[in-house]
């Protein structure tokens, strides 16, 4: 269990013995016994839909956008953000299905509202929001 390997049993200035992790988090602010956490979090990992792989390591979101930003000159777009952090980086594929999927999903409604646009003979085809699109993407039930 190597999640619970950070906790210690102390007492707190009133007597009160408290749990508490590195980093001055306890387990009881949430109101659950780190026994019913850990089993809450086992099934969660085991559900069908699975957790969410990437490939950034320790790196986080916002790092990971502050280099692209530095990369690219100008900041990323969240599809490109995702695309980012969800590809091996050694042969570029996907690091899993649903990643895989939500990016076809995406990349068909882009083609999609380019088309709309293009045959309405509106100016704005290159002007097509992808940060709203990729939201719209993501707000679908699956």
């Amino acid at each position: 269990m190597r999640g619970l390997r950070g906790l210690k049993n102390r007492k707190s200035r009133s007597g009160r013995p408290t749990t508490t992790r590195r980093g001055g988090v306890t387990s009881r602010s949430c109101g659950m016994s780190v026994m019913k956490l850990s089993a809450v979090n086992k099934v969660n990992r085991a559900s069908s839909k699975g957790g969410c792989l990437h490939t950034g390591g320790s790196a986080t979101i916002p790092k990971t956008r502050a280099r692209m930003t530095r990369s690219l000159d100008r900041p990323p777009a969240e599809p490109e953000l995702f695309t980012e952090m969800h590809t091996r980086k050694r042969d570029r594929s996907i690091v899993e299905k649903r990643a895989d999927d939500l990016l076809t999903e995406f990349s068909a409604n882009l083609e999609q509202a380019t088309q709309q646009a293009q045959e309405e003979g509106d100016d704005s085809a290159g002007t097509i929001n992808p940060n709203s699109l990729w939201r719209q993407t993501l707000s679908k039930p699956s």
